[in-house]
């Protein structure tokens, strides 16, 4: 494999509660829950999956059994469409959302990190940044600080949050859908 930068990590699989559950509801190899673009499972309406449980099929085959990561700001995205979602089926609205699945990474090395931006995560994307940088070492330290502020107030999708990402990124956080 040539690649200047490369990460390889075991695949995860689900737990076996969800396994359990059957080939309706669980990939069979990665017991991960199979759900739609919506990330509510096709054969039970009722069921809707978040984090890293969700199985996101992969766009092309690959030599090495892989998964599609998911990082905290996908799930973010992934919640915030799945709530709107459940509220929707609860006022027995059509409308449904999608989440975008961009995701930022930081990879610290010590003095200096390694940053990465893809919108979405899965190709054919739209964007893609990368960047190998001193100041990136601090920024890690500044969004972990802001993430468990954001747990802690109870707020997951701030204001100005949803400005910087549409400026800086242009990321929509979840799209409207029928």
């Amino acid at each position: 494999m040539e690649s200047k930068l490369s990460m390889i990590m075991p695949r995860f699989t689900g737990p076996d509660l969800v396994a359990s559950a059957g080939d309706k509801v669980a990939h069979p190899v990665s017991k991960m829950v199979i759900v739609n673009e919506h990330f509510q499972n096709p054969n039970y309406k009722n069921i809707f999956a978040v984090g890293v449980v969700v199985f996101i099929p992969l766009v092309e085959k690959t030599p090495i059994p892989v998964g599609v990561p998911k990082v905290v700001m996908m799930i973010e995205q992934i919640s915030l469409a799945v709530a709107n979602n459940i509220i929707n089926d609860i006022k027995n609205s059509s409308l449904r959302y999608t989440p975008e699945l961009s995701a930022i990474c930081i990879a610290n090395g010590g003095k200096e990190a390694v940053g990465f931006f893809s919108s979405p995560v899965i190709s054919p994307r739209n964007t893609v940044k990368f960047k190998r940088a001193k100041i990136l070492h601090y920024f890690k330290y500044f969004v972990e600080r802001y993430f468990i502020f954001k747990v802690k107030s109870g707020n997951i999708e701030p204001f100005w949050e949803k400005m910087a990402l549409k400026f800086m990124f242009n990321v929509k956080p979840i799209n409207k859908t029928t």
